[in-house]
């Protein structure tokens, strides 16, 4: 007998098989990112895109965009802990 599978994995699974995975994860991540990062950072940093479990962040101030840089690690471990799962792998700063 097959052991359950959990029906978040389900969804996920079929989701992603009908190739809107990313776009539904992209958008959870969009819409709680001040949520996520903090309303000081959220102001600064702003979500470009989600690539290929790269996050493209729009950050114009010089002092922020070093900031940013330097806790990159501890953003990617915050965004991946509220999506449930390893979403984003990178920071890319533009």
């Amino acid at each position: 007998m097959k052991k359950p599978e959990k029906i978040g994995n389900i969804l996920s699974s079929v989701l992603a098989e009908i190739g809107i995975l990313d776009d539904i994860q992209q958008e959870r991540l969009f819409i709680d990112w001040s949520e996520i990062v903090g309303e000081t950072v959220s102001e600064y940093a702003i979500p470009v895109k989600l690539e290929d479990e790269k996050l493209w962040l729009k950050i114009e101030d010089p002092t922020w965009r070093t900031e940013i840089f330097n806790i990159r690690q501890i953003l990617i471990e915050k965004i991946n802990k509220k999506l449930g799962e390893k979403v984003v792998r990178k920071i890319v700063i533009v």
